[in-house]
């Protein structure tokens, strides 16, 4: 039997595995094995996981956060920053 999985946030059991994509400051995009919890939607990368880059983008000579945010904004996201616990 597994071990069950807590999440690191809220302390829910309600932790599923997921492939999780990914934008480097060099520009790999790719995907690496993960985490997600199904109470409060944090997600974070498996302890073990490799990551498969899978391609490349020109970030425009921006870290790759500010990119990603930038796309989620033109999207109709409002992303917003977490909250302190």
């Amino acid at each position: 039997m597994k071990p069950r999985l807590y999440c690191p946030e809220c302390e829910a059991p309600a932790v599923t595995a997921v492939s999780l994509g990914f934008v480097a400051n060099s520009g790999d995009v790719g995907t690496v094995d993960g985490f997600a919890c199904a109470k409060c939607r944090h997600i974070w990368e498996a302890p073990d996981a490799v990551p498969m880059v899978t391609g490349q983008i020109d970030l425009g000579g921006r870290p790759a956060l500010d990119f990603f945010l930038d796309r989620l904004a033109r999207a109709g996201c409002d992303p917003q920053p977490r909250r302190a616990p």
